[in-house]
């Protein structure tokens, strides 16, 4: 099977988070950093990497929140 990518709705969808959340995470190393294609210029998420991300926030308990990761 291919791996699917996602746009940055659709990781936003997929999370429930927002895209500058989102953002932030990547630049702060606390989530999968993008795919930059080339053509068409976009950025993209591997689908794996995502639901991986969303796999282990859940199972740690972690909360995204005020701008801080926060380990319930």
């Amino acid at each position: 099977m291919m791996e699917q990518l996602l746009r940055l709705p659709d990781v936003s969808h997929a999370t429930g988070l927002g895209k500058s959340t989102i953002r932030r995470l990547v630049t702060e190393g606390q989530f999968p950093a993008p795919i930059r294609l080339v053509y068409p210029r976009i950025s993209v998420w591997k689908s794996s990497e995502v639901q991986g991300w969303i796999k282990n926030a859940t199972q740690r308990g972690t909360r995204i929140g005020l701008g801080e990761v926060v380990q319930s």
